[in-house]
Formats: structure tokens, C-alpha cells, sequence
């Protein structure tokens, strides 16, 4: 047995301990942290697909609230116009870019993030 002495925090043994007995031992004896890797690529890929969505729920209710005022909205310059009448513009067609660039991230983040090697706890493994 070692002489070395270790410090404990109190979140690791509350929290670390009882989610995985071999995540606490590898990073109290060896150093070795646990893998974060695939939560923070999921995260990236949400907000890459949560973006584009955004923007079109703003859009959309812009528009309503344009058309609610007896206006015409114009997508194009997103803006409402109350003396001409405009044609509606899809979002895919007037941001073809984020939608693209959007879609095209998440099903990159998360498939790396699937990717990342999973750990098995103490318990998995016996």
C-alpha cells in the first residue's frame, strides 16, 4: 500500500461513488477522468439543430403578427408591408445556408459523439 495521500472532494464520493465505483478509483489512484466528450458533442449537436429551429418560430411569428395587423409580410426582407401584397417564400428557400449547415453539424456532432468509447462501471463488468 501506498504512503501517498488522497484527496477527496465531497461531490466525488457523493456523487462519483455511487455512479460508478471504477470512474472513482481510476480518477483517485490513476488521474484518469471520466469520458465528457459525448455529452459536450451532444450538446453542440442540439444547439446546432436548435438554431435553425429558432429562427423559424421567430419568423413565423413575425408573420403572424404582421398579418394579424392586416399587413403583408415579406419574407424576404422579413419585414411587414402594409401597402403591397407578398408572395409566401419557404425558409428552406430564403436560408438555405443555415438550414443546410444546421442539419449537416448535428448529424456530424452526433455521429461522432456516438463514436466516443463508452466505460463500464465496476458492476457492468462482473
Amino acid at each position: 500500500m501506498s504512503n501517498r495521500a488522497w484527496k477527496l472532494s465531497p461531490s466525488d464520493f457523493a456523487f462519483l461513488w455511487q455512479e460508478c465505483k471504477r470512474c472513482f478509483y481510476l480518477k483517485n489512484v490513476t488521474g484518469f477522468q471520466r469520458p465528457w466528450r459525448a455529452r459536450v458533442l451532444l450538446i453542440l449537436a442540439l444547439v446546432a439543430l436548435l438554431t435553425p429551429l429558432g429562427l423559424y418560430l421567430r419568423e413565423g411569428v413575425s408573420a403572424d403578427a404582421c398579418l394579424d395587423r392586416g399587413g403583408s409580410h415579406n419574407y424576404r426582407l422579413a419585414e411587414c408591408d402594409f401597402n403591397d401584397t407578398h408572395p409566401y417564400v419557404p425558409f428552406l428557400e430564403r436560408h438555405v445556408l443555415i438550414t443546410t449547415f444546421g442539419l449537416v453539424l448535428f448529424l456530424a456532432l452526433s455521429g461522432c459523439a456516438l463514436l466516443v468509447p463508452r466505460h463500464r462501471a465496476l458492476s457492468d463488468a462482473s
